[in-house]
């Protein structure tokens, strides 16, 4: 198919049905004026003019149409132009470029349209003339033939001899026939010639009319093709202009991409510091913890220590008691062996006493082998102790260390930041001194290079500054050697004074320092927002951290109050062996009684019933005691056993905590390892963040800056709004009236000047067969034929970059609204 455009003249929402162009209203004036020229030549001359004229009045009408139409739209025009701001005067010349450049194309189409049609018409008509000559070279030829004939049937006729009276009295029928054929014959020959004599006639008149359009059409072309080539050094300057406006804003793009760039690693940097920062503080808090841990630990070593102390004193009062009783009890057997009575049953009483004995001394063995593992234990548990001491008095040197390094870093950090004042201060200087030389200066490319380049010298005089102090010397140096190229540049450029007050490149270039600027704030705000999110995640860790805390100072209130417990219970367990002391005596005394009552009756001869009867007595509340003795025995020895057990469980659980406090002790210094690796990191790490927080306060911007930004980014704002009004408005000149969307391979009709996209005509018939189309917006309903169709390749030029000029304008309301968007959050 065809490639695409639009019909000529106002958008296509003006038009009615019926409505003819303006392209084909000018040619029908010409042709119109050329039939009247040569007119009376011919009929078919002058039903040409006729059918001109009236398709000339017609577009004459639709033309004042147009122009009525288009008074408002031009009234709207100026009203909008009378509100842009300071790119009214080459946004102006723009649109008069673009409206003549519109109408000049429409014209070239319908003069080109126009010579097709004609040269069509030439060309049928050469045709038609020369099937003419044919026809007449046919028709002669016949002429001369049946000529022939006839003079040979009149020759025949008169050679003939005559013949006698009988064959003369009828006519020759057949010669009549003849004649009367050949008559007719040679008529209509002559009509025939008549009347194509008539057609050449009018057919000449009508090839002399066209050649005369033809000139007139070659003059306009020519008078067109100089305004073509005026307009096309318009076109080439706006183009310039149009290249111009896009290296800036490409320009613009790649700074607020680098600023960008920059923001994003300023705030990857501040989330590293504020992680360093939050290590830090977890290293303060374990360390606090630890020395926490090592206090509860040496409380713990010396309850320990108290309770070994009690546990041997305990020990060796039960050692005691115990070689007491043993005594007693042998001597309580010595004592039985004299009485014969009674030494039976204390010799069983002796045996079983004997094997509790070896029971004893075995528990008492078992006891003095714990005890000395216990005492093993405490002496480990010593040097841990001691270790732990070392280790905590090393740490709080490294700690003390640290904070002087800390110290020491802190005031290199404000000497570095005064450092930094003053050199904001003098680049401040620098600025304002290579503002007054922008203000002078001549060309914007020239403007650009030389603010790139100061750019790049500042950038490096203040990662000099913030290396060293001896680089500050050589900056001012190169400061001075600065100044004094501004000096130069003054200087030179006091003659130029053509762009010395254009705003446009100042705002530009302040809308770029805003836009960076912007940027940087909106990261710093960003950056205080995730701060403060870290701080409230601190605070509840700090939470989390006392609520483990207190339960620790709960389990070891517990502890206390479990050993409390314990001291409770030996002190009992002392109280029993009193009393088991206590009754060893009773003991005592009851078997001295016994000894003493049996001496009398060893030595006293005659012992009556009354004593016998006493004595047995005495025996039975004797075996009485020795049974309560018994008793109260196993009662002790249960207790005994108790207290084994309880002691066994202590030293079980001591042995779990030795083990616990040895883990612990492994862990903290694991920890305290990883803290003195993370110290070095966070050094390393402060004065990287120390440098780049240098950079980024060189980069801040100044107030007066970001006041010219939010000003240029306002008129941009007008602007970008102003010129989607105007392209809405030119968007129904761009639009199908069959399918209501943009033209895609427009094909314009002849002689209406109507124009449709391919798929569209597809519909209605072949594009080859003109003469099978109608069009349908033509006035009264009446759908004309259509002469000729082509394709307006203008127009799909101007469809084309009215596409790209919706794209790009897309582009910049969004740029407009993120700039807004940005401004409200700053």
């Amino acid at each position: 198919m065809y490639q695409a455009a639009t019909a000529p003249g106002p958008p296509p929402t003006a038009r009615e049905h019926g409505h003819n162009g303006v392209a084909s209203a000018r040619l029908r004036r010409t042709s119109a004026k050329t039939a009247k020229a040569g007119g009376g030549d011919g009929t078919s001359a002058e039903l040409l003019s006729t059918s001109n004229q009236e398709t000339g009045n017609n577009s004459h009408s639709s033309r004042n149409l147009t122009v009525r139409e288009a008074r408002p739209r031009g009234s709207r025009q100026e009203s909008r132009r009378e509100n842009l701001f300071i790119f009214d005067q080459p946004q102006r010349e723009q649109i008069e470029s673009s409206v003549t450049i519109a109408t000049l194309q429409e014209n070239l189409t319908a003069i080109t349209a126009f010579n097709q049609r004609e040269k069509a018409l030439t060309a049928s008509l050469n045709e038609e003339v020369a099937r003419l000559t044919n026809e007449l070279a046919k028709l002669n030829e016949l002429r001369e033939a049946e000529k022939l004939t006839y003079n040979k049937i009149t020759s025949t006729q008169k050679e003939q001899p005559p013949s006698g009276p009988k064959e003369r009295l009828l006519p020759d029928i057949n010669g009549a026939v003849a004649l009367t054929a050949s008559t007719v014959a040679l008529q209509q020959h002559t009509q025939m010639e008549v009347s194509y004599q008539r057609k050449v006639l009018s057919l000449e008149n009508r090839c002399l009319h066209m050649t005369e359009n033809n000139k007139k059409l070659l003059a306009k072309i020519q008078h067109l093709e100089t305004s073509q080539t005026k307009e096309k050094t318009q076109l080439q300057t706006l183009r310039q202009d149009n290249f111009r406006l896009a290296t800036q804003t490409e320009n613009l793009a790649s700074t607020i991409s680098s600023q960008s760039a920059l923001i994003i690693g300023l705030r990857t940097t501040l989330q590293k510091m504020s992680q360093d920062e939050h290590i830090a503080d977890n290293l303060r808090k374990s360390l606090d913890h630890f020395q926490r841990d090592l206090d509860g630990m040496k409380k713990r070593e010396k309850l320990l220590q108290e309770e070994h102390a009690k546990f041997k004193k305990t020990s060796v009062q039960e050692k005691e008691t115990m070689m007491v009783k043993i005594l007693s009890f042998q001597q309580h057997l010595q004592q039985s062996d004299t009485t014969e009575g009674i030494a039976k049953a204390l010799e069983t009483q002796v045996q079983k006493l004997q094997k509790e004995k070896a029971a004893v001394s075995v528990e008492l063995e078992a006891a003095h082998y714990r005890c000395n593992d216990l005492l093993a234990r405490l002496t480990l548990m010593d040097k841990v102790f001691e270790e732990l001491a070392q280790m905590k008095v090393t740490m709080q040197k490294e700690r003390e260390n640290a904070e002087a390094e800390l110290t020491a870093r802190d005031q290199e950090i404000n000497s570095y930041v005064q450092q930094l004042k003053a050199a904001d201060t003098r680049i401040q200087e620098g600025k304002t001194r290579i503002r007054e030389a922008e203000a002078r200066n001549s060309s914007v490319q020239d403007l650009t290079t030389l603010i790139n380049t100061r750019d790049e010298e500042l950038a490096t005089l203040m990662q000099k500054f913030v290396q060293l102090e001896g680089d500050l010397k050589d900056q001012e140096q190169r400061n001075l050697g600065l100044q004094d190229e501004v000096n130069r540049l003054n200087n030179e450029l006091q003659n130029l004074k053509q762009l010395s007050q254009d705003e446009t490149v100042q705002a530009l270039q302040m809308a770029r320092q805003k836009a960076a600027n912007y940027e940087a704030l909106t990261l710093l705000n960003e950056e205080k927002r995730s701060l403060e999110e870290q701080l409230q995640r601190m605070q509840e860790r700090f939470e989390h951290e006392r609520a483990a805390l207190q339960e620790e100072k709960e389990a070891k209130e517990k502890l206390l109050v479990s050993l409390g417990l314990n001291h409770q219970i030996l002190d009992e367990l002392c109280k029993e062996e009193t009393m088991l002391v206590e009754q060893t005596e009773q003991i005592r005394d009851v078997e001295k009684e016994v000894v003493q009552a049996a001496a009398p009756t060893t030595n006293e001869e005659n012992i009556t019933p009354d004593d016998f009867s006493q004595s047995n007595e005495r025996l039975k509340t004797l075996q009485g005691q020795i049974d309560e003795l018994r008793r109260s025995q196993g009662e002790m020895e249960l207790g005994y056993k108790k207290l084994v057990s309880r002691e066994k469980y202590k030293a079980e659980s001591f042995q779990s905590q030795l083990r616990l406090v040895q883990g612990e002790n492994t862990e903290l210094t694991e920890k305290v390892e990883e803290l003195s690796s993370n110290l070095a990191k966070e050094h390393q790490l402060t004065c990287t963040q120390d440098l780049e927080i240098a950079d980024l306060r060189s980069r801040v911007m100044s107030s007066e800056s970001i006041d010219l930004l939010r000003k240029t980014q306002d008129s941009l704002e007008k602007t970008v709004t102003s010129l989607m009004e105007a392209e809405h408005a030119s968007e129904s000149t761009f639009t199908c009236l069959q399918c209501m969307q943009l033209f895609t391979s427009p094909m314009t009709l002849a002689p209406c000047g109507h124009t449709y996209c391919a798929a569209c005509l597809a519909k209605y018939g072949s594009v080859d067969e003109p003469s099978a189309i109608s069009c349908r917006m033509c006035e009264g309903g009446t759908s004309q034929q259509a002469e000729c169709i082509f394709p307006n390749h203008a127009l799909a030029d101007l469809t084309a970059r009215f596409v790209f000029r919706q794209q790009s304008l897309a582009t910049l309301t969004s740029m407009c609204l993120s700039l807004r968007n940005s401004f409200t959050s700053c």
